[in-house]
């Protein structure tokens, strides 16, 4: 519409002056078509000359938190662009529909550093492919546009379930998070320290330097302090994506939910999860020790890329030993040592999560 004004203005304008022999007027309407050409040029080589760069390493998101993706607009000219848009694909990376976006902004001249930023809000934990497909400029008068491909222009976005722990009462270790370990009695023989499991007699061969000393004075009899040892504070997790059909993306989201419950409340007790899954870029399963919340991402990151849905035949042919830790699967059924500690309704999994005090004791 303003392409077409501005053409009906300078003919208007010529025909007037033309008609009346006024020589302003024919110099105004012979600027004004040099303006216009020289806007059509300009829109094609700053459309050259500007490109937009991605960042390359993957971000992250917390679920249905407003997010920035930030873009860097390079301008190689030594003229503003005052408006461009540029367009792009959002998409899971487990659905095939891809979504249209675009988004618009302007950038400085040469050597100045330009950031635009688009904000989204994703509603479901999983990895988000962002392909940027065409950049177009705008002249400073509005009236041509250039535009051009991009190929290439890709990133990932590793949406994760805002952090909470699951709550937990662990009756292996005696004790709920945060609370200090109890002293109780036991036959068995304690052969490291790092933190006292419970007190027991003294056995032949016990160390003298664990010996409780003022129970032991009290009551008469010898008694030392049982100490957890190093494999005592490490349990596989397996994370079991089997399932008859392809997963909705509401379970799979609901999947993360618990998959990242469980994990902070047993990193945040003190314990170390070997967390195993089905790897779709190798022969050798996907494998991650974690040891504290802050590893949580860069293992949902880990995830994201190399997980894969299976069949529970091809899982339970991989990994055997299944009964002797825990798992989590599609069904959202937590089970620790083969015995189910609890399945999750997927559409009260956040009020489970947050409302029930959970044993792994074993």
């Amino acid at each position: 519409m303003r392409k077409l004004a501005a053409f009906m203005l300078i003919f208007a304008t010529w025909y007037f002056a033309g008609m009346n022999r006024r020589g302003p007027m024919m110099a105004t309407a012979i600027c004004a078509v040099i303006i216009v050409l020289a806007s059509f040029v300009i829109s094609r080589v700053m459309c050259r000359k500007t490109d937009v760069l991605i960042p390359l390493q993957g971000l992250f998101a917390y679920k249905k938190a407003q997010t920035p993706f930030d873009l860097d607009i390079i301008n190689n000219t030594i003229l503003p662009v005052n408006y461009f848009r540029l367009s792009f694909f959002m998409k899971y990376h487990r659905e095939r529909k891809r979504i249209r976006k675009s988004f618009s902004g302007s950038a400085e001249r040469k050597d100045m550093k330009n950031e635009s930023i688009f904000y989204f809000t994703p509603r479901y934990s999983g990895m988000i492919d962002i392909e940027l497909k065409r950049l177009r400029v705008y002249d400073h008068f509005g009236l041509f546009s250039s535009s051009k491909r991009l190929r290439g222009r890709t990133a990932k976005i590793y949406v994760i379930p805002f952090p909470r722990p699951i709550k937990l009462s662990d009756q292996f270790f005696g004790s709920a998070v945060g609370e200090p370990t109890a002293e109780t009695v036991s036959d068995g023989r304690g052969d490291d320290f790092s933190e006292i499991r419970q007190i027991r007699e003294y056995r032949d061969g016990d160390l003298i330097r664990h010996l409780h000393r003022n129970l032991s004075a009290r009551t008469g009899k010898m008694w030392v302090k049982d100490y957890f040892r190093d494999n005592d504070r490490k349990i596989d997790l397996w994370l079991d994506t089997s399932s008859e059909g392809r997963l909705a993306m509401a379970r799979t989201d609901a999947f993360c939910e618990l998959m990242s419950a469980v994990i902070i409340g047993c990193t945040r007790l003190g314990l170390t999860l070997r967390v195993h899954w089905m790897d779709k870029n190798g022969d050798a399963p996907g494998e991650m020790e974690i040891n504290s919340p802050e590893m949580v991402p860069d293992l949902f990151a880990a995830f994201f890329r190399a997980s894969k849905e299976c069949s529970a035949s091809e899982f339970n042919s991989v990994f055997r030993d299944t009964d002797k830790g825990m798992v989590i699967n599609t069904s959202l059924e937590w089970i620790m040592n083969g015995e189910l500690i609890h399945r999750f309704d997927e559409k009260k999994i956040d009020s489970e999560i947050d409302g029930k005090v959970f044993s792994i004791g074993r």
